[in-house]
């Protein structure tokens, strides 16, 4: 893909990704968009979880979303 570059170690070993954002294309943005959300899903793995139901109720609760 133009625009991308692998930077190698003395082993030819692929260990890092260059991309000239200058003109990035419509594939260059969503693979970039795809690197992001890898991130934010490997940084929340460790979070702390809540049920939807409690949460839906307390929400319920507080007026912020009806009955329905």
């Amino acid at each position: 893909m133009k625009g991308i570059n692998f930077v190698t170690n003395d082993k030819g070993k692929k260990i890092a990704l260059q991309l000239d954002l200058q003109n990035p294309d419509e594939r260059m943005i969503e693979l970039i968009e795809e690197i992001e959300d890898i991130i934010d899903v490997d940084l929340r793995k460790n979070d702390s979880t809540r049920n939807y139901l409690v949460i839906r109720e307390e929400l319920k609760e507080k007026g912020i979303i009806s009955n329905s």
